[in-house]
């Protein structure tokens, strides 16, 4: 701190500078031996600091600015250990390093934490999102040591230029360190899981991670869109504190093999109610249109009325027919197509779907539908979308429907990959009559769906002998069709000139 002379007395007129004269010669001698933390602490209170920002920055800042001052005067103490002995050497030390401004305790804050930065702390309400990122990619280099514990000295020390290429004598050593990086993700997981003193609330996640926690009760929201139904089986068996601990179950009531099992387990108690029902929080404009476009259809039933639609009398597929079928990955396979139904549109979120459907005959004979890839997309972009799905499947073929465009859909395949098998069909029969073998498929067995395909599985149950019952154009289970004809039933009675 730099001397300067004290000047003689009446000559301040400023009462800030009146108020510096007085308390600057002081704090300067009790810089001289007092640690950093006594001497913020010592100016903060003399000078009136918290009383004065108060006073002088606005309400909404006011609360922020106060836990700064906390935070460097925290930060004398948590810097290295506390280890800066003089202002001197605390101020360089604050120039190399960021200090770390806390949230805002107050009690309705939300405090937004990384998982490291939770350690320590607790909250009545945790909500850990994020929880099964996507992988990174491999570390570009690592230092790889293998050094037992009762050991005097490490066993190897090796450099890795790049994960990607590590030498084979290392691969073992590589896999063991990844090992333990996946365990400390899951010591961080636990640590964010125990940070809270009454409600744990996750993202979507692995059903697998929920192992863990216990609970007395549990809410599960939007569970028809739920990706893999093993995460409620997950959830139960962390159901046991409590003498009655209890799921609530929040959904839209679509028939998805989850929904219905939920529904009927013995004791559970249902509770429906519309749209409508919510009117008072709603627009009125946003009411009108729903009931004007939705009132007396199937998807108006479920998504405004909160009914749960049973199969469809005389549908060509039931639920309990695809749901019989289900697996979780498909055999080694003979052949794989894509299947596409165009929609003769431009796309663009005007119009049909562009129906695409992945399929493939396994060695054991039978078929495995395998992905559904619709989308509503301009003719490049659904092209494209085309050539992902028969890239990512490693597919032997695309077959495609040639009555909207004929010749058009081929070049516009082709377009976005030259050297794409393409063979083009010609629907000489209605949808339904098309569809009658490939569902006689089903009813044999001959067929599975591996997971879950909501959008197509709800096209195929409203597909009837006599038509679509459903919204607009059964693109997809169309486009589910032509895959399995392709694979199952070409050459055979049903060929593509009969049907």
């Amino acid at each position: 701190m730099a001397k300067y002379p004290k000047p003689a007395e009446g000559t301040w007129t400023s009462p800030a500078l009146r108020r510096a004269a007085h308390w600057l010669p002081r704090w300067r001698e009790d810089a001289q031996r007092l640690p950093p933390h006594d001497l913020l602490d010592r100016v903060v209170h003399q000078g009136e600091w918290r009383e004065r920002i108060a006073a002088a920055v606005p309400a909404a800042q006011r609360a922020a600015s106060l836990d700064a001052v906390d935070a460097v005067i925290g930060q004398a103490l948590a810097l290295d250990g506390t280890r800066y002995a003089t202002p001197y050497s605390f101020v360089r030390a604050l120039r190399r390093r960021r200090i770390a401004v806390a949230a805002p305790a107050h009690a309705d804050a939300v405090q937004l934490l990384t998982v490291h930065g939770a350690k320590g702390l607790e909250a009545r309400i945790v909500a850990v999102m994020d929880s099964e990122p996507e992988a990174t990619s491999a570390q570009t280099t690592t230092l790889l040591v293998d050094w037992p514990v009762d050991a005097t000295a490490p066993r190897c020390c090796a450099f890795v230029y790049s994960e990607a290429r590590c030498p084979p004598s290392l691969t073992e050593l590589l896999a063991q360190e990844r090992q333990a990086r996946a365990r400390e993700e899951l010591n961080g997981l636990y640590v964010a899981m125990t940070r809270a003193r009454e409600r744990l609330l996750f993202s979507a996640t692995e059903p697998e991670r929920l192992r863990g926690p216990q609970h007395h009760r549990a809410w599960l929201d939007e569970v028809a869109a739920f990706p893999d139904p093993a995460t409620y089986d997950q959830v139960l068996f962390g159901l046991r504190l409590g003498h009655h601990p209890q799921i609530v179950a929040t959904t839209t009531p679509r028939p998805t093999p989850l929904i219905r099992k939920i529904v009927r387990t013995p004791g559970a108690m249902i509770t429906s109610g519309s749209t409508f029902d919510n009117a008072a929080n709603l627009p009125e404009g946003t009411l009108a249109h729903l009931k004007d476009r939705y009132e007396g259809t199937r998807l108006g039933r479920q998504e405004l009325y909160a009914e749960l639609l049973e199969d469809v009398q005389g549908a060509l597929w039931t639920a309990h027919m695809l749901d019989s079928g289900r697996v979780r990955a498909a055999p080694e396979l003979r052949r794989v197509v894509v299947a596409v139904d165009p929609s003769g549109t431009a796309g663009g979120g005007q119009g049909d779907d562009v129906g695409i459907v992945v399929a493939g005959l396994g060695l054991d004979g039978r078929g495995y539908v395998l992905g559904d890839y619709s989308c509503n997309l301009s003719p490049d972009g659904w092209a494209r979308r085309v050539v992902d799905a028969y890239e990512r499947h490693h597919a032997d073929r695309v077959v495609a429907e040639r009555n909207f465009g004929g010749a058009m859909v081929e070049a516009v395949l082709r377009t976005a990959a030259r050297h794409l098998p393409v063979k083009l069909v010609t629907a000489s029969r209605g949808k339904s009559v098309r569809a009658e073998p490939v569902a006689a498929l089903y009813e044999q067995g001959k067929v599975s769906h591996v997971g879950a395909m909501d959008a197509l599985e709800d096209q195929m149950t409203e597909m009837t002998s006599s038509g679509f019952v459903g919204e607009g154009s059964p693109d997809r289970a169309d486009a589910l069709v032509w895959a399995l004809t392709e694979l199952m039933i070409t050459g055979s009675t049903y060929t593509l000139e009969h049907v």
